[in-house]
């Protein structure tokens, strides 16, 4: 019975040791499924990150901008893509390099009232062809008048009025609708906000308004462009590295204020030199006999919590349309009115890896809405009642 004995022994022992061998190499198996794993992860989301920082450069610099000394980057004249935004969606611009189809002459066209729309990509109308841009939808709600698009992608408050002092104000015109988001106002306190876009900075000096930071330098620093994005504009491409969230909590715990001077919240000296731009404005078109019109568009960050400094801006807007008497059309109570899934259909929205450029701001949907209840605001003015009813 021994060598039975024996022999049990060694059978089980064996057994034990297979046992143990399969669970070592089931834990193998799985540590080197855990690693593939990571690695297919990691490699995914640096694709990911890598396309969605391409088109951030892109969005920065777009291929329709060239250098411009006085205000950083304006829109190439006769500038003309067919697939600028996605296959079909194409942008032209004019010989003065307005967003347009055709030649903007100096005087108004016999018969026409001309509405001169400055702003940012919004107005420009990044993410559409020139056919459905707001501005250009205006026109087509009334023959009678001619719109000028002066809309540039990336420009703050600052870069629209020097734009429009240079070349907009020497074109005769009756309207001049000055639309603006909540970034555009932020915007007017940096020197740079990405890869080759320095830009000049307002400031006030005796009472009056002057260009820094001119003649603009070419090329910023690569590391402004990665504050700008990581702690004002809040981009998702940098926010989701866990470099950056380790970066940030990081620096948070060393020095609280440095993370708060990058806040969305205005500077004292900011409102300001805002109240003079604005007065400005309503100087220059006084002297043409045009109707200054202030706009303040909604953007999807004014739905969705992530900037709770725009109520500021907004308020502040309406604080300066009170002092001066201008008319300030502010839709975003007018959009609040409407659905979730409404106002969704009024923006670009692309997936996460395939993004056309153009996403967030508004779609074909959305121009016609913004258009129409901006005409409907407008011919409810005398004013312009008086000036349509001039041409006709």
């Amino acid at each position: 019975m021994a060598p039975r004995i024996r022999d049990a022994a060694g059978t089980s022992h064996l057994q034990k040791q297979k046992i143990v061998s399969l669970v070592k190499d089931c834990l193998h198996f799985s540590l080197a499924c855990v690693i593939v794993f990571v690695l297919i992860e990691g490699i995914s989301s640096t694709l990911i990150f890598v396309h969605q920082v391409w088109l951030s450069v892109r969005a920065h610099y777009p291929h329709y901008t060239r250098y411009d000394k006085e205000l950083g980057w304006s829109n190439i004249p006769n500038y003309y893509d067919k697939d600028c935004f996605a296959p079909g969606v194409y942008l032209r611009t004019n010989s003065r390099g307005f967003r347009s189809n055709e030649e903007t002459s100096d005087s108004v066209p016999r018969g026409k009232v001309r509405l001169v729309c400055s702003g940012d990509s919004f107005t420009l109308g990044d993410g559409v062809d020139n056919d459905h841009t707001w501005c250009q939808r205006l026109s087509s709600l009334n023959s009678a008048l001619e719109t000028v698009n002066m809309g540039e992608s990336g420009y703050g408050v600052d870069q629209m009025y020097l734009l429009y002092r240079r070349d907009g104000a020497s074109l005769q015109h009756d309207i001049h609708i000055f639309a603006v988001i909540g970034d555009d106002f932020r915007r007017m306190e940096f020197t740079a906000v990405g890869p080759g876009t320095h830009k000049p900075i307002l400031k006030l000096e005796n009472g009056s308004l002057v260009a820094a930071n001119v003649p603009v330098p070419r090329n910023p620093p690569l590391m402004s462009w990665w504050l700008y994005d990581v702690f004002i504009y809040g981009r998702p491409s940098f926010n989701d590295l866990r470099t950056t969230r380790l970066l940030t909590s990081a620096l948070d715990r060393i020095s609280p204020r440095l993370l708060r001077s990058f806040s969305n919240e205005p500077t004292p000296v900011l409102p300001q030199t805002i109240s003079k731009v604005i007065d400005e404005l309503q100087f220059l078109n006084k002297e043409k006999n045009s109707i200054l019109v202030l706009v303040y568009l909604p953007a999807e960050m004014d739905y969705n919590g992530t900037d709770p400094h725009l109520p500021v801006w907004r308020n502040l807007l309406r604080q300066e349309a009170g002092r001066t008497g201008l008319l300030l059309i502010d839709l975003t109570e007018d959009f609040e009115k409407l659905s979730p899934p409404q106002i969704g259909r009024f923006f670009i929205h692309p997936d996460a890896f395939l993004s056309a450029f153009g996403a967030g701001h508004y779609s074909n949907e959305g121009n016609a809405f913004v258009a129409g209840k901006l005409y409907s605001y407008l011919v409810s003015r005398p004013e312009v009642q008086r000036k349509l009813a001039e041409v006709q």
